[in-house]
């Protein structure tokens, strides 16, 4: 302890009582090291919006979509070129049906030509007869073949026509389907969130607890380091201790520093007189007076 030789006895006690209290009676205080927490970062959850997992939803389904209207498509354009190519199947059938059913009649009316001609009655009335019954069964046919190709290719026309219908609405008809299964999509996509949303609470009530246990830890800690200075600040010093910080050295030097102004032998008498330096100088008290008596050769 730092302080000013006294030059009077007042002066001495003053430091001597300031030296006992600074030694014996005060203690440090004790100040706990603050401790960091730990800094463990915690998830961050945002829940999405119905509009967003529907949007994810649709995006997801697209593709898949857009693959099926086009199957769909591809599939009705396959039977409707079948159609059109039958269309033309059925128009050259006709036509070759035409073509030798009216063959079939030339031979016919040659046959009986050649017959009229060979019995004198190419210009009989049988004959004419004859060929203008020819000719009416020639028509006859020819009206059956073009009824029955109309009426084929009128069934054709209208599976067409159907199936046109068909290709203009796929993509209404896949649109409810569609819906369907984003409605499907974002009932799943809702589930993962909420699982997501599990884990997310779980990870972050471990970290909660990681910091409860190390928040718990220091306290402790803290409490045993508190209890363990106490015990410390009650106990007394002991002379070895007190010599170790130098107690008795400033003493020493107090005392000595104000009874020096004395002649020895007025510092002698002085300090018998003063038992109360005994408190403070305790064993040192005798050994300083010898001193002080042989300095002033009464000893």
């Amino acid at each position: 302890m730092q302080f000013n030789l006294p030059t009077t006895k007042a002066k001495m006690y003053e430091i001597l009582n300031d030296l006992f209290n600074y030694y014996r009676i005060q203690r440090p205080s004790y100040e706990l090291e603050e401790q960091k927490g730990l800094n463990l970062e915690k998830m961050q959850y945002i829940s999405k919006t119905e509009q967003q997992l529907r949007n994810m939803a649709e995006i997801i389904l697209a593709s898949q979509d857009e693959r099926e209207v086009l199957a769909l498509k591809k599939e009705i354009s396959a039977e409707k070129s079948k159609l059109e190519q039958k269309l033309i199947v059925v128009q050259n059938n006709y036509l070759s049906a035409v073509e030798n059913a009216s063959a079939l009649y030339s031979a016919s009316i040659e046959k009986v030509k050649s017959q009229a001609t060979v019995n004198g009655l190419i210009n009989s009335s049988v004959y004419l007869d004859k060929l203008s019954l020819l000719e009416g069964q020639k028509n006859q046919k020819l009206i059956e073949l073009a009824s029955a190709r109309d009426n084929e290719i009128a069934t054709i026309n209208s599976s067409i026509a159907m199936l046109n219908t068909k290709l203009s609405e796929c993509e209404d008809y896949y649109s409810s389907v569609h819906e369907k299964q984003v409605l499907a999509k974002i009932e799943e996509l809702r589930e993962k969130e909420s699982e997501k949303k599990d884990e997310v609470f779980k990870y972050n009530n471990s970290i909660e607890e990681k910091i409860q246990r190390y928040e718990n830890t220091i306290i402790r800690s803290n409490a045993s380091l508190q209890l363990k200075f106490l015990e410390i600040k009650v106990q007394e010093f002991t002379k070895d201790q007190l010599v170790e910080m130098g107690y008795y050295d400033d003493v020493i030097r107090c005392v000595c520093g104000y009874y020096d102004t004395l002649s020895a032998l007025s510092a002698f008498q002085d300090m018998k007189a003063e038992t109360k330096l005994a408190i403070y100088l305790e064993d040192y008290y005798s050994n300083i007076i010898y001193m002080y008596g042989v300095r002033a050769g009464v000893n």
